[in-house]
């Protein structure tokens, strides 16, 4: 079992999309088709309450996430860095990750990660690889993810037990437990902060 630590901040009365990356013990995207189950728990850290099922919460949506396994491979260029294009929308962050496989042609990168920054929604240059001098890309080829996106709504009517001043911070706590491989399991324990707009008492 391994265990991971993440923050998210989101506005009272608004939402946001809390999105981080799923993976093994040695640092490698957890393919979509080895993950058995992804469960997510809310709670309010003062109270220790578990608020997923509450009617008037603070964090909506909570069980609303959905996962991006692997990218198809629709495009390479031979430069540096590489660019990568994706047959859909890759929702890559600066500094995710990626693991190659299956590549025709640029057999290069297949059994290889990278870190990559995104240049649009469906390409990413991959950091510090060179391919001017790699086989040129033919065909095929998947890139590995594993992003969990949830969605968030932090209700406008916020529930505090305390008073609590205008764009304070109330916290609250989620864990996700994602079981992958029939037998392990990689739990990751995220800090949820929100923003009041206005003063509660």
């Amino acid at each position: 079992m391994s265990t991971c630590e993440a923050a998210h901040a989101v506005n009272e009365g608004t939402s946001s999309q809390l999105k981080m990356q799923l993976t093994d013990e040695t640092g490698r995207p957890i393919t979509k088709a080895t993950i058995d189950a992804v469960a997510l728990t809310l709670w309010d850290i003062a109270t220790e309450d578990i608020i997923n099922s509450r009617d008037a919460q603070d964090i909506k949506d909570a069980n609303g996430g959905t996962l991006q396994g692997e990218l198809t491979i629709s495009a390479i260029t031979q430069a540096y860095p590489a660019v990568m294009t994706f047959t859909a929308s890759h929702n890559l962050r600066d500094g995710d990750a990626v693991y190659i496989e299956n590549i025709t042609g640029m057999t290069e990168l297949n059994g290889r990660q990278f870190d990559v920054y995104p240049i649009s929604d469906t390409k990413v240059a991959l950091k510090n690889e060179d391919s001017t001098t790699h086989t040129a890309w033919s065909a095929g080829g998947t890139a590995r993810t594993s992003l969990l996106m949830v969605d968030l709504t932090a209700s406008d009517n916020a529930l505090v037990t305390t008073s609590i001043s205008r764009r304070e911070f109330e916290e609250h706590q989620a864990l996700i437990a994602v079981t992958y491989s029939t037998t392990k399991t990689l739990n990751v324990d995220v800090r949820i902060d929100v923003r009041q707009l206005r003063k509660v008492t």
